[in-house]
Order: structure tokens, then sequence, then C-alpha cells
């Protein structure tokens, strides 16, 4: 009865996962929770192929070295990293008193000569950092390979990277860049459907030069331009984002840090400016 049980809890709960990623399940590999025998080993972290000259011993060193941009001797703000098997990280998923805000979990596959052979993404759920990234720091980590009665063989194991609660200033400018970024897209295709649809908008400052145009390729050319000025003006803010920020960790995380606001409002007024004067400039 309890072996059923175990095998109903473990296949339901694999296709459970949490921000994006699915995992499938494979035959094929030796889960660590099958190689803790006394002939058995489980595969252990030795380093990261790209570390500096002096090796990193712990994972989660490793992973905040890699994941650290610019200046290398600020480490990325993680909390730990820990490895479980899947039938232990599906517990702990169901688990109710289990619930951490920043993490990312990944299923690793490790051939017999302790190389990552494989990443597969289970859940995610920063967006300040991409989980390609993390991927591609994890497929450049050596590990000691996994024994199976002393001898080498190909294992999977779930890795759980928790992050300090401090990336939530990261978090918060993440998801307001994520918005700007979207914002004149969007905006692009309503102003070209008006002008295409003959329509009529409230911004007479926008109307009255755009539809002087003579094709809508003229106009298109017009509308890249501003685009290429709307990826210049966040560029800016993101850099003076990871200049200020570690100023921004004082704050606290249950409040948004004043910048955000001013930025957003200042990146409005700008291409609303940009905007119209590029139509005038370019209306044939």
């Amino acid at each position: 009865m309890k072996l059923k049980y175990l095998v109903f809890v473990s296949v339901f709960f694999l296709n459970y996962s949490m921000c994006s990623g699915q995992v499938e399940d494979t035959l094929e590999l030796y889960d660590i929770f099958n190689l803790r025998g006394q002939t058995n080993r489980v595969p252990e972290f030795i380093k990261c192929k790209q570390a500096p000259a002096v090796e990193f011993d712990a994972l989660h060193h490793c992973l905040a070295w890699e994941l650290s941009d610019g200046d290398k001797s600020a480490s990325y703000p993680i909390k730990r990293v820990s490895v479980f098997s899947e039938i232990e990280s599906n517990f702990r998923m169901a688990s109710s008193g289990f619930h951490e805000r920043y993490r990312s979990t990944f299923r690793l596959e490790i051939d017999s000569s302790g190389q990552v052979s494989d990443v597969k993404t289970i859940s995610h759920c920063v967006e300040s950092i991409s989980e390609n990234r993390i991927k591609d720091k994890l497929l450049v980590t050596l590990w000691e390979p996994a024994l199976k009665d002393l001898v080498p063989v190909a294992s999977k194991l779930v890795l759980e990277i928790i992050y300090e609660d401090q990336i939530c200033h990261e978090e918060y400018w993440a998801k307001n860049k994520f918005g700007l970024l979207q914002w004149f897209p969007t905006y692009r295709k309503e102003l070209m459907s008006i002008y295409l649809e003959k329509g009529v908008m409230w911004d007479l400052d926008i109307l009255s030069p755009m539809m002087t145009y003579k094709d809508s390729i003229a106009l298109s050319k017009s509308f890249d331009i501003v685009a290429l000025k709307a990826h210049g003006y966040i560029d800016s803010l993101e850099t003076i984002f990871v200049e200020e920020k570690e100023s921004y960790k004082q704050e606290d995380c249950r409040t948004s840090p004043a910048m955000a606001p001013g930025w957003i409002d200042g990146f409005y007024n700008y291409m609303e400016k940009e905007l119209k004067e590029e139509l005038k400039r370019g209306r044939q």
C-alpha cells in the first residue's frame, strides 16, 4: 500500500510546475534517491569550469560569482543552493509550509564522467534574470560522477536556487522595464491601425502629421526611428539602476523604491515628445 501511494504521488507531481517550465521523466538515468546505498554515491559538485584562479568549493559561491554582472567582487544575491531527488522535490512542492518567493528549480542530467549533459527548467520564479542564463552556467559546472555498485553511471537530480530577499528591487525594476519595452510596439500597432483605417484619435498633434504620410512604409520608417530612441532611453535607465542599486538595498522591499515612478513618467513624456517631433519631420 505504501509503495502504491509513493508511486502515485511521484507521478502526480511530475506534472506539477510553478512559474514556467515542464519536466519529462526518463528511465534511462539514475535518480539520486536510488543512489544512497553502501556501494553507491550521489554526484557531488566539484567546481565551475569558468571560475577564477581561486576555485569555489560550493555551488552557491560558484553561481553567485558566475551570475554577477560587471564587478565580480559583488556576488549575485543567492541565499542557498540545494540538491534533491525528484521524489524529494515533488514532496517539497506539495508541502503547504514550503513557501519561497524567489526561487528557481532545475533538473540536471549528469553523465558518467561528471559533465552536465542537460538542464531542464522545472520552475523559475524570478524576472530579473533569465532562466536560460542560469541554465548556461549550470551546464559548465563539474561534478563527481554518481556511482552504482562502484561503477560511474549517468544520473539526474533536482537543483533548487533560493535568492536573497534583496532581489526584490531587481524584480521591481525588471517588471517596470518589461512594461516600458512593450509600450511603444503596442502603441505603434494602434497608430498604424488608425492610419490604415483612416480613424481618429484624441491627440491631434499625433493624428494630423501622421495622416499626411503618403504610405504606411514611410510611416513605419518613422516609427522605427522612435523605437530606437525608446530602447536607448530604457538602456540609460538600466545603467542608472545598476549604478545605484546598492543604495536601494537599504529600502524596505514591501514598498516601491522612489526611483521607478519618476523614471516611468519621464519615459512617457520623452516618448510623446520624440514621437510628435519625428512625425513632423518625416511627414510627406
